[in-house]
């Protein structure tokens, strides 16, 4: 699951740069009979000192999937299901929110992304995601693994060294 659902990892270091460190918790919690985890909990140090923690799961009822961004000066959060922004700033006693436009349709952003696709393989343009990008999220997803499985920390250079 951990590598399915690795898209939060994207983000985050997108959002922060490389992880660092790696620690993870993960099992079969419900009863899906799956072949692999249902449930995980990562935590992510960044080199620059954020933090960052990562809830996936199969099982909750109903589903969610939330970014919290906090910090001295304020705090984000975004949904997933509505794409719905609201910030609070240090200073001011309001949660401001962003809806996403009326107009806006979902699949949208899929017909955009194939359209991307396209055009990159014809040559173009180049792609936004590359593929240094994608093994950096990759690490990071297998250093989870590993720490559930070996219930340690997991220093991502020394998870490179070992092929991870």
């Amino acid at each position: 699951m951990i590598l399915t659902l690795s898209h939060p990892l994207d983000y985050l270091l997108w959002l922060f740069g490389d992880v660092e460190e790696v620690w993870a918790f993960s099992g079969s919690l419900g009863d899906l009979e799956l072949d692999v985890e249902d449930t995980a909990e990562i935590g992510l140090r960044f080199p620059n000192g954020v933090m960052g923690s990562v809830h996936l799961d199969y099982i909750q009822q109903p589903p969610s999937h939330h970014l919290f961004v906090m910090g001295s000066g304020g705090t984000i959060v975004w949904e997933y299901s509505s794409g719905c922004v609201k910030w609070y700033q240090d200073g001011i006693d309001d949660w401001q929110t962003w809806h996403q436009p009326e107009n806006f349709g979902r699949n949208d952003m899929f017909l955009s992304q194939m359209k991307h696709f396209l055009a990159v393989i014809s040559g173009e343009v180049s792609s936004v995601c590359s593929l240094e990008v994608g093994i950096r999220t990759l690490q990071v997803a297998l250093a989870a693994h590993e720490s559930a499985r070996t219930k340690e920390l997991v220093y991502l250079g020394d998870a490179n060294r070992r092929g991870i």
